[in-house]
């Protein structure tokens, strides 16, 4: 690592490989799409000032990638990276709909309920974690859960296993219903950085009709959307193996050959290291 490389090896090397990152990510100039944000009165100094600094860039376009398709990636995995921490970090994720589908709408509720009504309360208040819950990502078509500094993290696997049938199950209320439709509104309409103003539209091409269709459909989500979604979308996929888990922290034995370890070496360098301390330590 750089931290422990003496000052007199020099960075020769690592400023080869710098330049070859630096190559890497501006392959393609010639099809950039670039996104402006400032006031009306500087538009044209900061369109001169953007016009320049591409200018300077390299016109080349994007490398072929030699005739190889997209990688296709594994449903149902179970990844695990060891790491020299005392808890333990995770989050379990499944393919649900696209942005305009009206059932995105009810699940971006069952998320709030679930976080809410079930996944705090279990994974934090009496699992021990500092915080756990579920989201759902309608621009990217994903419903996921998570946890963090996790001291128990099997029984958080098995939380999150069971917590679409949870839902199933759970005699939702009218007030359940409105408290979780607050909060997110109260997300939606939360003050946006500037930087970040009119990014859904330039990245995913989210029109202002579609967040307003999108709008419209929160208020009306139903008990029973609810129930429905948590079906298809949660227990439905875990039956069909439909998902990916990912875990990272101290490996033992329940990490077992059932797990994909992806081991980066930094446990060991960890271990090595505090290995050399205790030697230092005994011998002084």
């Amino acid at each position: 690592s750089l931290a422990s490389r003496p000052e007199s090896a020099g960075l020769a090397d690592v400023i080869a490989k710098l330049k070859s990152i630096q190559q890497l990510a501006l392959s393609g100039t010639s099809t950039f799409r670039t996104s402006l944000i400032c006031g009306t009165e500087s538009v044209g100094a900061n369109e001169a000032a953007l016009e320049s600094f591409l200018s300077t860039l390299p016109q080349n376009s994007v490398p072929s990638s030699g005739g190889k398709s997209n990688p296709q990636f594994a449903r149902n995995t179970k990844t695990f990276y060891p790491l020299p921490y005392q808890v333990y970090y995770g989050a379990l994720a499944m393919p649900t709909v696209s942005y305009t589908s009206a059932a995105g709408a009810p699940l971006q509720i069952l998320a709030q309920l679930l976080t809410h009504k079930h996944l705090h309360h279990e994974i934090r208040e009496k699992g021990g974690a500092y915080g756990g819950g579920a989201y759902s990502r309608g621009l990217d078509g994903i419903f996921g859960f998570y946890s963090y500094r996790d001291p128990n993290p099997v029984n958080t696997m098995s939380i999150m296993r069971n917590a679409g049938r949870w839902a199933t199950e759970r005699e939702w209320t009218s007030q359940d219903l409105e408290e979780a439709k607050l909060s997110v509104f109260q997300s939606l309409d939360a003050p946006v950085s500037i930087n970040s103003e009119g990014m859904d539209k330039f990245v995913a091409g989210v029109t202002e009709e579609m967040v307003q269709q999108r709008r419209e459909r929160l208020l009306d989500v139903t008990k029973e959307q609810v129930r429905e979604v948590a079906q298809k979308y949660i227990v439905e996929n875990l039956e069909k193996e439909e998902s990916r888990m990912v875990f990272l922290g101290e490996k033992k034995a329940w990490a077992d050959e059932t797990w994909d370890i992806q081991n980066m070496g930094i446990a060991q360098e960890a271990a090595e290291a505090a290995g050399e301390g205790e030697v230092k330590e005994a011998s002084a």
